[in-house]
Parts: structure tokens; C-alpha cells; sequence
């Protein structure tokens, strides 16, 4: 049964929209179902009307050209058969022949046209029109029909279901809603322990329903309420129980605790501050102000205000007087501002705490710091000047280009400088207790020696101590020096490097056997320049007085009877005057590098002279081509040589001399790194100016050298030939000649396997 006001009810909205909305897809569906209906309908109808064209126009056709007049009857009596088909009519130029009965409404009827055609020899002969007319009322019959039952048995079937269904959502929700709205509005914390239930035994075998749930949270609710509402009242107790506590705690607290208002009243505070203010209980204090006070502490109504006013605190503020005792007394006083929930100030709490007995000892304490601190600064000042005097004889160490390291009788280090870093790699706290052989590769088998030492209280002096490196040989002087004193045994090992000390020495020895071979050369030079003069000289007379050119000539050959012209081709036919020119070639050639031995060989005095730079580079190939050890060792001429000169640059100010020395000694470098080594070797020599200076370019296509090696090239008496073939000089002497005497710069361009090129830039002008 439904209530009065079931027009409200959740029931009634939802049926009237589910109603609306049913009925809203109903009338479409079924428009929808009904139009596809009629569409098939006419669509059937037209296919057959489309059928004729294949199934009767050849007929009506052929019955027209051979004038068959029952042959058309009988087509066209046919075509009359076809269900739907009212009307049809066929149109000759002669006259217009029709069966059946015409459409009166043209919206109820299909018409289709058909030309009735005849095709003979292959042309097309015009022989009427066929007009047919379908009645499709039929079909709109039946949509209409079908649309009125469609529509009251829908709308029948929506409303039984409307009807259904505002009578059990009535049934099974809204009743039991009114109950639980009944329920809600007689609950209180009084009778939180009802249990909420709805009518009808609403629990099935199959578990809760949506109300079911509803009804389980409420109780959930109610129960949640109860637990929380003893919580609370357990939190009210406790909490009477803290401040009981913390009042107690107040009250025993050494400090004087009190509390005011925003008019300076005292609302409380703890039994210390009550005899500080002359009153026998703090409950005798509330409501009064400080000038109603016998107060012993200072305090000031002014300064009260102006916390609350700033909602600043006064923190640990100490106050010094004469107590209710008679005695000076120190307190330190905190006055803090008290606010609101709403954080406004609504009074001062204020703690008055008795410091006098810290403060002597804090004053006893002082003056034993100030002693203290005059002991730990005489402390300090002697562990500064032990430390200064460590780290000056450290830094003397250090200074020390040496190596300098102390070990234990067991060869384990002690002591480290920096010159053992530097040839260990190891830094001295990672030294330090390690065996000292293990560090410094020169030492690896002299530790027996140096246990020896130390145990036998004996120096050991080694001088020139061989050690190979790699492909290096280097030598070290070497020195053990024994400790025995204080409870320390051990010793001091010096170690320094004198490879390049030995290896000048040798140079310098070589130098002189050198100088005096240049000497030597140069007499030999002088000496061997006259019989080549002499045979020059001869050879071209020989050559003048074979000529047939000559009057002389012909005149003395006459006076004897002889034909200079034959003698001359007898000559030319047996290469005679080709051995002379050779003769005369090779003198010349050999008169060349005498010539540029004695050049070579003159020291240089230093003069910058204006210098065919070109020349000079041709020169120092000719020199290199005529090397002895070149020649013999590297096959120097069969390199080859590429030149790429500059036409801009004519010449340059320079030493001659000293140029040559460095371009023959990169021809050397180069020839020796090729040997062997390519299959083709080639040597570029290039010139370009560039602004206010000229490059020269020394290339070669040898295997090139390593970064390792390029980074120390120029490095005096560094060498990476075998020993005995060089001195590691040559291009530390040509870093010097170029960059020192020239102001100029020499660098080297190579990368593993593609050769290298040396570049030096000299300038223009002096």
C-alpha cells in the first residue's frame, strides 16, 4: 500500500524516469524495427520491377520487331502476374498498349521506365517505352498495423513495470529506510547498546543485500560511538590525573613557579614562590597584584605589560639582591607569555630560579680554568715548537733532492721524504712499515746488505749502483748509514740518481775525441782539396784540347797528319769523352762535400746573417746523403726526399751553422726511425710564412712515436736508441738552438703508425 505522500518517495521519481526513459527507447526501437520493415518491403518490391528488364524486355522486344501481337499479349499479361505490379503500359511510335489498372496515389505507387531496344548487325533500333507501376499500399498497410499493436503492447509492459516496480522498491527499501530514519532520530549516548533491525528477516543464505550493509555500519557506527565516548571518558581522567601530576611536580619544583593574568593578578603558583612572597600557602596569592605583595624579587608591572603586548618571552635574566635572609642572593628569572587556542597572550608565566650556589661554583670553576689555560698555552707553545723543529728538519729532508729513508733492522721504512715519493710513487703514509725493496726498484737486491749494515754498525758506500729500466740504463749512488742510539737501531739509506752526471762525462769524452776528429777532417779537407783542384783542372783541359772546336787544336792535328774529326769520333764511340765527363763529375761532387765539411765543421760564432732558408735545407741533404753512417747503416739515398718550399720566403735571419746542425740531426732521427720499417720511405721538407714568422716542416711516414715518448723528446740525455748508438742530446741541443739562440719554437706532431712531423717556427726579423 503506498503512503500518502508517495509522490516524494524515491520509488515514485525512479519509476516515473525509468518510465520516461523506457518509453523513450520503446518509440524509438520500435520506429526503428518498423521502418526497416517497410524499407524491405519496398525494397523486395522494387527488385522485382528491376527483374522484368532481364526477365521480359528481350521477349517484349524481339515480339515488336517481328509484329508478334500474341507473343506481346503473352508478356505482357505476364508481367501483370507479378505480385504488386498494378499497371503496365508500352508505348511504339504507333500506338500505346496498357493492361491493368493505374495508381491513384503517386506516394503509394513505384514506377520504373524501360527503352525496349533492338540490336541488328550490330546497330540499336529505338522501339518503345515500357512503363511499370508497383502499389505499395499494401506495405503501408501492414506498417501501420504493426506500429499500433507495437505501440500498446509496449506501453502496456511499461507500466505493469512501473507498477511492479514502485511496489517492491516500496517493499524491499523504502519501508525499511523510514525504519532507520525512526531509529536515528531516538538514539542518544544514552542507549547506544539498541541495536538497530529492520522488519521482514531480511538475511539470506546467500549473504547482506545493500540494506543489510547500511543496517551492519550503522551498528558498526553506534558501536564505534560507545568505544569512543569511554575513550574519551578515560582521556578525561587521565588528563585530571597530569594535571593532578603536574601540579605536584610545580609544587616540589626548587624554582619559584607563578602565573598571571593580562592584568597582572596572580591566578597561581607553587609553594616556593608563596614564601618568597611572605604568604603561608599559594592559594592565598590568587587574585592579588604585586604592589599587594611583600615580594623579595624584583619585579616590574611595566615589564609585564610588555610581554603581553610583544607576545615576547624574557629568558634566563639574572637578578642579583639581598633575600628575605639578608643575604645576596642570584636569580635567574624566565617570564614567558601564556596564550589561547586562538594564540592571543592571556597572561605570564613566570620562573624565579635560586642560581647563587652555581654561581660560586661557577666562579671557583673560573679560576681554576683561568689556571688550566695558563698550563694547556706553556702545553701548547712547546708542542708548537716540537712540532716547527719536526717540520723544519722534515722540510730539510724533503729539500733533499736525494732519496733519503730510515728502516728498521728488518729494511722496514720509517721515514719517507719527498724525493722517495717521487721515484717510489708511493706517498709516505703508504710507505711507512713496508720493506723498503719493495718500494724502490734500484734497491730490489741489496736488502741483505742493508740488514748486514745495520747489524754489523758499518757503512756501506756504493757509488754508480746499475739499474736497467726498461731499455735505460741508470745509475745511483747508493750510501747505508747505521743508527745506534736511545733505544732506536736502524739506518739511514741515501740513494741519488747520477745517470745523467755518468753519461755527461762520457758525452764530454766523446765531445773531445769528436773535436779533435773535427780538427782532423778539417786538415784532411784542406789536403784533399788540391789534387782535387789538380784533377779538375786537368780533366777540363783534357776535355778542351779533344775539341775539334779549338783552332789550336785543328792546327797541331794538321801539323801531325792526323783528321781531328775522326779522333773525335773515335772518342765519342768509345765513351772516352763520357769517362772524362764522369771523372769531372765525380771531382765535382767530391770538391761538394769537402766543401760542406769544412762549412760544417767551423764553429759557429753566433752571428745572425740573412740566410737562403731554401739553400740551407738542400744543403743538410746533401750533408745527410754523404753521412758515412747514413750511407752505411740507413741507405740515406734511398729515401725520398719531398720538397714543398714556400716561393714567399726568400730569406731569414738566422746562424747558418746552427740551423743546418738541427735540420741534419731530425734528417738522422727520421732516416733512423724508417729503417727497416717502411716500405717506401719519404721524407717531406715544407716552408709556409706566416705572419712575421716562417714554419719549416720535417715530416717522415715511420711508425711515428708514443704519447710516453713524445712528452719527454726534448729532454736532455733522454734516448730511446740502444746504448752506444746515442747520447739523448741532439734534440735537447736543437730545443736550445731554436728557442733560446732563435726566440723561436720547435714542437713534434705524431700519433702511433702515422709518422711524425717536427715543426719550427723561426721569426722574419731580428
Amino acid at each position: 500500500m503506498l503512503p500518502p505522500d508517495y509522490r516524494n518517495s524515491i520509488a515514485f521519481k525512479l519509476a516515473l524516469n525509468i518510465l520516461a526513459f523506457s518509453a523513450l527507447i520503446t518509440v524509438l526501437a520500435t520506429g526503428l524495427q518498423l521502418y526497416l520493415g517497410y524499407e524491405k518491403d519496398r525494397a523486395t518490391i522494387e527488385r522485382r520491377l528491376n527483374e522484368v528488364q532481364f526477365s521480359h524486355l528481350g521477349a517484349i522486344s524481339s515480339a515488336l520487331w517481328n509484329v508478334d501481337e500474341q507473343q506481346l499479349n503473352l508478356q505482357l499479361e505476364g508481367i501483370l502476374k507479378i505480385p504488386e505490379i498494378q499497371y503496365v503500359e508500352l508505348a511504339t511510335p504507333y500506338e500505346v498498349i496498357s493492361r491493368g489498372v493505374p495508381a491513384e496515389a503517386d506516394h503509394l505507387a513505384l514506377q520504373r521506365t524501360f527503352f525496349v531496344m533492338d540490336v541488328q548487325g550490330g546497330t540499336e533500333y529505338p522501339l518503345g517505352v515500357l512503363h511499370l507501376t508497383a502499389n505499395i499500399e499494401a506495405a503501408w498497410t501492414r506498417l501501420k498495423d504493426q506500429m499500433l499493436t507495437t505501440f500498446v503492447a509496449e506501453a502496456l509492459k511499461i507500466f505493469l513495470f512501473a507498477a511492479f516496480l514502485i511496489v517492491m522498491f516500496q517493499l524491499m527499501v523504502t519501508r525499511h529506510l523510514n525504519d532507520m530514519a525512526a531509529y536515528a532520530r531516538r538514539l542518544d549516548i544514552h542507549h547506544l547498546d539498541r541495536e538497530l533491525t529492520i522488519r521482514g528477516g531480511r538475511r539470506k543464505k546467500t549473504g547482506l543485500d545493500d540494506l543489510d550493509q547500511v543496517v551492519a555500519a550503522i551498528n558498526t557506527m553506534r558501536v564505534n560511538l560507545g568505544a569512543e565516548l569511554e575513550r574519551r571518558l578515560e582521556a578525561q581522567s587521565r588528563l585530571s590525573e597530569q594535571r593532578d601530576l603536574l601540579n605536584n611536580i610545580i609544587s616540589n619544583l626548587p624554582s619559584a613557579i607563578y602565573w598571571k593574568d593580562r592584568a597582572s593578578h596572580y591566578l597561581g603558583g607553587n609553594e616556593n614562590f608563596a614564601r618568597l612572597a611572605g604568604v603561608s600557602s599559594s592559594r592565598e596569592i590568587v587574585g592579588l597584584t604585586d604592589d599587594e605583595l611583600n615580594l623579595a624579587l624584583p619585579v616590574s608591572k611595566h615589564q609585564d605589560q610588555k610581554i603581553i603586548e610583544t607576545g615576547r618571552p624574557r629568558i634566563n635574566r639574572e637578578e642579583s639582591f639581598v633575600n628575605a635572609e639578608g643575604r645576596m642572593a642570584t636569580y635567574l628569572i624566565s617570564e614567558v607569555p601564556i596564550h589561547d587556542k586562538a594564540g592571543q597572550v592571556i597572561g605570564i608565566l613566570g620562573i624565579h630560579t635560586d642560581i647563587s650556589e652555581r654561581k660560586e661554583t661557577e666562579e671557583r670553576i673560573r679560576d681554576l680554568n683561568h689556571n688550566l689555560q695558563v698550563q694547556l698555552r706553556a702545553a701548547e707553545r712547546a708542542e708548537r715548537e716540537l712540532i716547527q723543529i719536526k717540520n723544519f728538519l722534515k722540510n730539510i729532508i724533503d729539500a733533499i733532492p736525494a732519496v733519503l729513508a730510515g728502516v728498521d733492522t728488518y729494511g722496514r721504512v720509517t721515514h719517507w721524504n719527498r724525493a722517495a715519493e717521487v721515484l717510489s710513487f708511493r706517498r709516505e703514509d703508504q710507505a711507512l712499515g713496508q720493506p723498503l725493496h719493495e718500494l724502490l726498484e734500484p734497491l730490489s737486491g741489496e736488502i741483505g746488505n742493508i740488514i748486514s749494515c745495520i747489524r754489523q754498525k758499518t757503512p756501506l758506500l756504493r757509488p754508480k749502483l746499475q739499474h736497467i729500466d726498461g731499455d735505460t740504463v741508470r745509475y745511483y749512488n747508493f750510501a747505508v748509514y747505521p743508527l745506534d742510539g736511545q733505544g732506536f737501531e736502524g739506518a739511514v739509506v741515501h740513494l741519488e740518481e747520477v745517470t745523467d752526471q755518468v753519461r755527461l762525462k762520457e758525452i764530454m769524452v766523446q765531445t773531445e775525441k769528436m773535436m779533435s776528429v773535427g780538427g782532423l777532417a778539417a786538415g784532411m779537407a784542406h789536403e784533399i782539396n788540391n789534387p782535387l783542384g789538380s784533377i779538375l783542372q786537368s780533366t777540363q783541359n783534357v776535355e778542351r784540347r779533344l775539341s775539334s772546336i779549338l783552332p789550336r787544336n785543328r792546327q797541331v792535328a794538321k801539323e801531325l797528319g792526323l783528321d781531328l774529326l775522326k779522333v773525335e769520333e773515335y772518342l765519342k764511340r768509345r765513351d772516352i769523352l763520357k769517362f772524362l765527363a764522369g771523372v769531372r763529375e765525380s771531382g765535382e761532387r767530391a770538391s761538394t762535400i769537402v766543401r760542406n765539411m769544412l762549412g760544417f765543421s767551423r764553429r759557429s760564432e753566433g752571428n745572425h746573417t740573412e740566410t737562403d732558408i731554401h739553400r740551407l735545407l738542400d744543403r743538410s741533404v746533401e750533408l745527410a746523403a754523404n753521412d758515412y753512417d747514413l750511407k752505411k747503416h740507413f741507405d740515406f739515398r734511398s729515401i725520398e726526399i719531398q720538397r714543398e718550399y714556400d716561393v714567399d720566403i726568400t730569406t731569414l735571419p738566422c746562424d747558418p751553422g746552427q740551423i743546418e746542425q738541427v735540420v741534419l740531426n731530425l734528417l738522422k732521427n727520421a732516416a733512423q726511425a724508417m729503417d727497416g720499417r717502411v716500405d717506401h720511405p719519404k721524407i717531406t721538407m715544407r716552408s709556409t710564412k706566416l705572419e712575421g714568422k716562417a714554419r719549416l716542416e720535417i715530416a717522415d711516414n715511420g711508425p711515428g712515436i708514443t704519447e710516453k715518448i713524445r712528452s719527454r723528446i726534448f729532454e736532455p740525455f733522454f734516448t730511446t736508441k740502444a746504448v752506444g748508438i746515442g747520447t739523448g742530446l741532439g734534440l735537447s741541443v736543437s730545443y736550445f738552438i731554436i728557442t733560446d739562440i732563435h726566440s723561436g719554437t720547435i714542437r713534434v706532431d705524431s700519433q702511433p703508425g702515422q709518422g711524425s712531423c717536427f715543426i719550427i717556427e723561426l721569426p722574419l726579423s731580428k
